[in-house]
C-alpha cells in the first residue's frame, strides 16, 4: 500500500528543507533517519514542497464534486427556441449565443428529446425532372395494379466507384429535432476511385459484384452484358426469364445504340432507362435501390477497414462485405424502393427525404 503521510510529517519535511536549503534527497534522508517506519523518496519531497510554494499550504486538495448542471428556465425556453428556428446551428454556436457551456446546451436538447441527425448527399433537380420523376413512379403504380409482384420481377443494377481514401463525411453536419427529419444536402462533386464496381438487386438476392479496373464505357457495357449479365440469366429458370425487367440509370454508356437494342433483345423489350418507352428519371438516386442503400451501406462498412494494401485487397474487402448481406435486408429494400414511389408521386416527384437544402 502506499505511503500516507499526515500533515504533521509535510510540515516536518516543509522545515527540513528550509533548514539550510537541504536537497530534496537529503531532506528525504533526514526525515526516513529520524522515522524508521516511513522510508520516503526524494520524489515525494519534490510533490510536498511544490503544492507548498503553489497553494501556501500541505494539505490535501480534494476535486470537487460535480456539481448538477443548472439553466434557468429562460435559457432553457431560449435554446429550444432556437432548435426549432434555426435547427442546423452548433453547440458551439448556441453555447456562444446564450452563453452558457456545449454540454448545458446539449442536455437541455437532449432533455427535449431533440437529436443531432446527419444529412444525405443527393443531385439538385431541374425544373423538368419533376415530370418525369411522376411519370415513372405513375407508371410503376399502375404495372403494380397489375402485377402485385412487379418490384420483385426487376433486376435493379448500377454502378459506383471506390478509392482507398475516399469518402464523403457528414460528420460535422447535424440537424437537432425530436424526430428525424431526414433531411438531405445537395451535391455536386465527383470523386476520382481505383476501382468500378457493378452490381444488382434482384427478388432477395445481390448480384454481384462486378469490377472494373477502367472507366466504364459503351464497349465495356455491352460486353460486361454478353458474358456476365448473360451468365446470370442463364442461371435463371426459364419462369424467372420470362418475366424479369432490367433497370438502369441514364448513364452515357447505359444510352447508346447497341447497348438498348441488345439490352431490348435479351429482355424483350422489358428495360427501364434512358430512350426506352419504360424512361428512368434523371438525378434519382433516392429511388433507386443500389443508391438510397447499397452503396452507402457498402462505403461505410468497407472504408472502416482501411488502409487497404492494394486494389486487389479493396474488391476483396467490397466481395466479403456483399457476401454478408442477407436476403431478409434485400426483401426490405425492395419493400422501400415500392413505397418510395408513392412517397414521390404524393409529392409530384420531389425528393422523397422530407428536408432538402
Amino acid at each position: 500500500m502506499p505511503l500516507k503521510l499526515s500533515v504533521q510529517d509535510k510540515i516536518e519535511i516543509v522545515l527540513i528543507v528550509g533548514d539550510n536549503y537541504k536537497t530534496f534527497r537529503e531532506a528525504a534522508e533526514i526525515f526516513n533517519y529520524r522515522h524508521p517506519d516511513k522510508n520516503i523518496h526524494f520524489a515525494t519531497v519534490s510533490k510536498i514542497i511544490k503544492k507548498f510554494k503553489a497553494y501556501g499550504n500541505v494539505e490535501n486538495r480534494f476535486k470537487k464534486k460535480h456539481q448538477a448542471w443548472v439553466a434557468t428556465d429562460e435559457i432553457q425556453n431560449q435554446v429550444m427556441l432556437s432548435a426549432v428556428e434555426n435547427p442546423k446551428y452548433s453547440l458551439r454556436k448556441r453555447s456562444a449565443l446564450f452563453g452558457v457551456s456545449k454540454d448545458v446546451v446539449a442536455k437541455i436538447l437532449k432533455s427535449n428529446k431533440f437529436k443531432p441527425y446527419k444529412p444525405q448527399f443527393s443531385h439538385t433537380l431541374k425544373a423538368g425532372d419533376f415530370d418525369r420523376r411522376f411519370e415513372f413512379c405513375a407508371w410503376f403504380q399502375g404495372e403494380l395494379e397489375d402485377n402485385h409482384g412487379m418490384a420483385r420481377c426487376i433486376l435493379f443494377t448500377d454502378e459506383a466507384t471506390f478509392t482507398s481514401n475516399g469518402i464523403v463525411s457528414s460528420q460535422n453536419s447535424r440537424w437537432w429535432n425530436d424526430v428525424n427529419p431526414q433531411f438531405t444536402v445537395r451535391t455536386r462533386d465527383q470523386y476520382s476511385f481505383t476501382t468500378n464496381v457493378w452490381c444488382g438487386i434482384f427478388k432477395n438476392r445481390l448480384v454481384g459484384p462486378f469490377f472494373f479496373r477502367q472507366t466504364m464505357n459503351a464497349q465495356r457495357y455491352l460486353e460486361f452484358l454478353n458474358t456476365s449479365l448473360v451468365g446470370f440469366l442463364n442461371e435463371l429458370p426459364r419462369n424467372e426469364r420470362q418475366q424479369i425487367w432490367y433497370l438502369h440509370d441514364g448513364a452515357t454508356c447505359h444510352s447508346t445504340r447497341n447497348v438498348r437494342e441488345f439490352l431490348l433483345h435479351i429482355f424483350n423489350g422489358r428495360v427501364i432507362g434512358r430512350f426506352l418507352d419504360a424512361a428512368w428519371p434523371p438525378r434519382s438516386p433516392d429511388l433507386t435501390p443500389l443508391d438510397f442503400f447499397l452503396w452507402g451501406y457498402l462505403k461505410q462498412k468497407v472504408y472502416l477497414k482501411r488502409p487497404f494494401e492494394n486494389v486487389d485487397h479493396l474488391e476483396r474487402t467490397i466481395r466479403e462485405t456483399c457476401n454478408g448481406i442477407t436476403p431478409a435486408v434485400i426483401r426490405n429494400v425492395i419493400k422501400e424502393f415500392s413505397r418510395r414511389t408513392i412517397t414521390c408521386l404524393e409529392r409530384n416527384g420531389g425528393y422523397v427525404e422530407t428536408h432538402v437544402q
